[in-house]
């Protein structure tokens, strides 16, 4: 998967205003696996802001995209999601996952475990990545390798933070950005998002 602000709508962003809702994020990888949100007031906006492109999520609304990708632990044993956004909001937020409430895949911030990745039982915290609310944009890479000692880790800024054993359950079968699950109001982005690319290595 590829999601990238500077080519929302796969044609340069020609289609699309400052502020504009933005109701599909095109998948530039190939395997067309488009971010979608059909409901216009949870749609997030575009922002054009210092000469740089975004995707803006306001919390409030319940703003998120959903996209068909399967990032279960059962389908992707590898997984590596690399991530450009910030965080804008020091109460609970989440950036992406699948978590149907058993601790699958999912990366969040401010849960009273911690920020940082589902391990499967809890949140592998990382205290410097909670310094880094309304710090403006950081890159994030999570690695799982499921059921391996200390086979999964984290990098911030390129900076290994930790290394952790994930046996994480499967969830949602699709990828869903701008929080952790499907749920109103629960676990909402707040903040921008750049980029997001997946691997299934």
């Amino acid at each position: 998967l590829w999601l990238d602000a500077t080519n929302i709508d796969g044609k340069q962003n020609t289609t699309l205003t400052n502020g504009s809702n933005v109701s599909e994020w095109k998948d530039l990888s190939g395997n067309g696996n488009n971010a979608i949100q059909t409901i216009s007031s949870k749609q997030p906006n575009y922002i054009h802001q210092d000469n740089l492109d975004f995707v803006d999520f306001d919390s409030t609304f319940s703003q998120v995209l959903i996209s068909p990708l399967d990032i279960n632990s059962s389908s992707l044993n590898r997984l590596t999601v690399v991530t450009v956004f910030s965080i804008e909001k020091t109460t609970e937020v989440g950036v992406w996952g699948q978590d149907d409430g058993g601790w699958d895949r999912f990366l969040l911030f401010n849960h009273p475990q911690g920020s940082g990745l589902s391990n499967g039982t809890g949140v592998e915290n990382m205290t410097s990545l909670s310094g880094m609310v309304n710090q403006g944009l950081m890159i994030t890479q999570s690695y799982y390798k499921e059921d391996e000692s200390n086979g999964s880790y984290f990098n911030l800024n390129g900076n290994l933070l930790t290394e952790f054993t994930s046996n994480n359950n499967d969830g949602f079968s699709d990828f869903i950005i701008g929080s952790i699950n499907r749920t109103d109001g629960s676990w909402m982005h707040h903040g921008k998002i750049a980029e997001i690319l997946v691997f299934d290595r």
